[in-house]
């Protein structure tokens, strides 16, 4: 259910948000491959609102289209078929001219799809699997969103994981999968871990990768997913591990911490072969298209092949 809301994000104040459920990020949810299901999307907001699976394989009709509305107190199916490898999916509004708008008060939440196959390759799982939403965002003195709707992308002040700024999590000293969402309206972040550790990525937008990765820095767009390994089995009850963004500076350059406070044994792998991946032969290709991204003049500045 889309609703108007009111939260305490920043300690103290009070924040005007959209929510799915009436909190953000909304509900995850899970399935898998092949499972079909229906997600009825209730409009109780004051506004018209669209819902788009970011990632999803479905018909058009479901897709969320920006001018596929939904009116204020009416209502919405739309059938998921998810006939496509697992992946780290997200949902999120799509209105026509608004999405930046809705999306940046809180409408947006994940939408996690595995298999029998992904659950048997023993990666780390349980409490030992998180996923994180990360978002800017910028708050007036009482509490309330800071929306300027500048046409090159909103850049805020504010870090939120999870809809919390600045948070902390107690770990153990074991691998952790680490599903991650860049759900800003226009940053970018350049990820590091402050004890100088590496990700092991093993998935991508379009799930998981041939093989892991290893990698010092994590750089993720917005709207982007990864699916890293972190690994704290070298580190001591006790230990502060921060996750940080060398891409800025100042109150947007520290994204989280992990509290190592428990010695804990860890029974997860990392495979040297995750899934193997079809290849597509560009000669099988029987036409050619070309699309060239760019801007003119007016209001409305973003265009393809002109």
């Amino acid at each position: 259910m889309e609703q108007n809301a009111t939260v305490e994000i920043i300690l103290g104040l009070q924040t005007d948000i959209l929510g799915y459920n009436g909190m953000t990020p909304g509900p995850t949810i899970l399935v898998d491959s092949d499972q079909e299901i229906i997600v009825r999307q209730i409009n109780n907001t004051n506004v018209q609102t669209t819902t788009h699976l970011h990632g999803g394989h479905m018909p058009a009709g479901n897709d969320g289209h920006p001018v596929d509305f939904v009116d204020p107190g009416t209502s919405k199916d739309y059938l998921y078929t998810n006939k496509q490898l697992p992946a780290t999916l997200w949902y999120h509004d799509h209105t026509n001219d608004l999405t930046g708008d809705q999306v940046y008060a809180g409408l947006a939440g994940f939408y996690l799809m595995s298999d029998d196959y992904e659950r048997s390759l023993g990666l780390p799982s349980g409490d030992n699997e998180l996923a994180i939403v990360i978002q800017d965002r910028t708050f007036a003195t009482d509490g309330s969103l800071i929306y300027n709707d500048n046409i090159m992308g909103e850049l805020g002040d504010t870090i939120l994981v999870n809809g919390t700024p600045w948070p902390y999590l107690e770990v153990g000293t074991a691998r952790y999968r680490v599903r991650i969402l860049n759900g800003s309206n226009a940053r970018s972040y350049n990820l590091v871990l402050s004890n100088g550790a590496s990700f092991v990525q093993i998935g991508s937008d379009g799930g998981l990768l041939e093989a892991p990765v290893s990698r010092n820095s994590l750089n993720i767009a917005p709207a982007e997913r990864l699916d890293a390994i972190i690994d704290f089995g070298n580190t001591n009850v006790g230990d502060q591990i921060v996750l940080q963004n060398t891409a800025d500076s100042g109150g947007t350059a520290q994204i989280m911490r992990f509290d190592v406070v428990r010695v804990q044994d860890d029974p997860s792998v990392i495979p040297s072969v995750l899934r193997r991946i079809e290849r597509l032969d560009p000669a099988a290709s029987v036409q050619t298209r070309r699309w060239t991204f760019g801007m003119r003049g007016g209001p409305k500045p973003w265009v393809i092949n002109g």
